[in-house]
This record gives structure tokens, C-alpha cells and sequence, in this order.
């Protein structure tokens, strides 16, 4: 979990930056990318079998967490799509629900981290 946590980090620090730096075309492909680990990280964790109770909570909130990042990956990208296309306002929904995605799962995956420890 830590190290899909950690690429999931890498790549929104990259869509972080070329949103600062208005680059829409390089934000939806590190977008996309962040969706495609995220999903990769879904499928990783999943595989894993949990050997306490606390274990299979972790699993259950990083599974939910990852699936909430994925939503976040597609938001993202949508909302450079629409920055392309000229739809401001379009973007600001996509990217507003975007945010929503991510809080809450950050929340999941501390919580899930805290519980192995």
C-alpha cells in the first residue's frame, strides 16, 4: 500500500504542476497516468489477502481510497479537456468534484494506514 501510495503521490504533484503552470494538454496526460496507477494499485491491493481483522479494514479503505483516486484521475482529465475546448466553467465542475474525490480519499488511505500500524 505504501508504494502505490507513494506513485500516487509522484503523479499528483506532476498534475499539481502543470496545473500551476497552465499547461492543460500536459495535465490530462499525467492525469490519465494517475488514473491508470491508481487502478493498477486497486488491482495490486485486491490480490492481497489480509491476515486480521484490522488488516481487512486497511484492504477494504485502501481498495475504496484507490477507487475514489481513479475518480480523481478522470475529473482531472476532463477538466483539461474542457480548459482545451474553452469551457471554463465546465473545467471548475470537473475540478471541484475532482477535489471532493481526492479528500476523501486521503482520508481513507491515512485512516487504512493507521491501522497497520
Amino acid at each position: 500500500m505504501a508504494n502505490w501510495s507513494h506513485r500516487i503521490g509522484v503523479d499528483a504533484h506532476g498534475i499539481g504542476l502543470s496545473a500551476l503552470r497552465r499547461h492543460p494538454r500536459r495535465m490530462m496526460y499525467r492525469a490519465r497516468r494517475f488514473r491508470v496507477d491508481a487502478l493498477r494499485a486497486v488491482r495490486a491491493i485486491a490480490a492481497q489477502h489480509a491476515s486480521t481483522a484490522r488488516g481487512r479494514r486497511a484492504r477494504r479503505l485502501a481498495l475504496i481510497a484507490f477507487t475514489d483516486y481513479a475518480v480523481v484521475g478522470r475529473r482531472w482529465a476532463l477538466s483539461g479537456a474542457a480548459r482545451l475546448a474553452g469551457h471554463t466553467v465546465l473545467a471548475a465542475r470537473h475540478a471541484a468534484a475532482a477535489r471532493r474525490y481526492a479528500r476523501r480519499g486521503n482520508q481513507l488511505l491515512v485512516t487504512a494506514g493507521r491501522l497497520l500500524r
